[in-house]
């Protein structure tokens, strides 16, 4: 814990050296998540920092899918979607953000729902998307590491 709290400090020196940093707001928030992710606090400062990252450099796509991926279940889904859709923009070989918009229609639905449910059909359809880009794609072998810093 202590480690935590020295980097949340160094990445605010960083901050103050620096405020147009958005890798120092980044690193910051996820800091602050890594610290105590059940603090409401502290998720609240995490968050502010995600978006802070992205006014300072909204061009860096994978700014745009962070906080929506440590956040999607707390935040509205369309504002969540809207950030995929956003990085997905900036660099339409972001796997994180293709696979995450995946997940995101993953708690839509119950396991014990109709076939036609719609939140089965949108992960249906989301998910044979991802297929179909990533079939196309030149990113081979980088999902392993997205599957784990969504679920990590």
């Amino acid at each position: 814990m202590a480690r935590h709290a020295g980097a949340i400090e160094q990445f605010k020196r960083a901050i103050s050296l620096n405020p147009r940093s958005g890798a120092s707001y980044f690193s910051l928030a996820g800091a602050y998540i890594d610290f105590d992710d059940a603090s409401e606090e502290n998720l609240a400062l995490s968050q502010a920092n995600f978006e802070k990252a992205v006014e300072a450099e909204p061009e860096v796509s994978g700014f745009h899918c962070k906080p929506r991926v440590r956040f999607g279940a707390g935040l509205c889904w369309n504002r969540a979607m809207a950030s995929f859709d956003r990085a997905i923009e900036l660099d339409p070989d972001n796997a994180k953000a293709r696979w995450a918009r995946v997940m995101l229609w993953a708690p839509a639905f119950s396991s014990t729902g109709t076939d036609d449910a719609p939140g089965r059909s949108g992960f249906g359809g989301e998910l044979a998307r991802f297929e179909d880009w990533w079939v196309k794609s030149e990113t081979d072998g980088e999902l392993s590491s997205v599957t784990y810093s969504l679920f990590s």
